[in-house]
């Protein structure tokens, strides 16, 4: 099952001077799959809506990457997807 971990949107502008010549709004969306199966059917449905993939697939949720560390990285399936919608 899929989980959102964040979603976000930044509306920015462009400026020329005194006079603003361009806005857009970027979106952010980032998900956390039980599977890679799971991934890439979401990853299809998202691309369809106009969303891009960052390419990331995996994201370390816990844990440590020090070889000397107790705690195994703990990896997860993961989706951040990004679309710009200009005004």
């Amino acid at each position: 099952m899929k989980r959102i971990k964040m979603k976000n949107n930044t509306t920015k502008f462009v400026w020329d001077g005194d006079n603003c010549v361009d806005k857009y709004t970027e979106f952010i969306e980032q998900y956390y799959y039980d599977s890679e199966e799971e991934r890439m059917e979401h990853k299809k449905e998202m691309e369809s809506n106009g969303w891009n993939d960052s390419g990331q697939v995996m994201e370390m949720v816990s844990g440590s990457l020090m070889p000397w560390a107790k705690n195994p990285p703990v990896h997860v399936w993961f989706g951040s997807y990004y679309k710009t919608i200009r005004e």
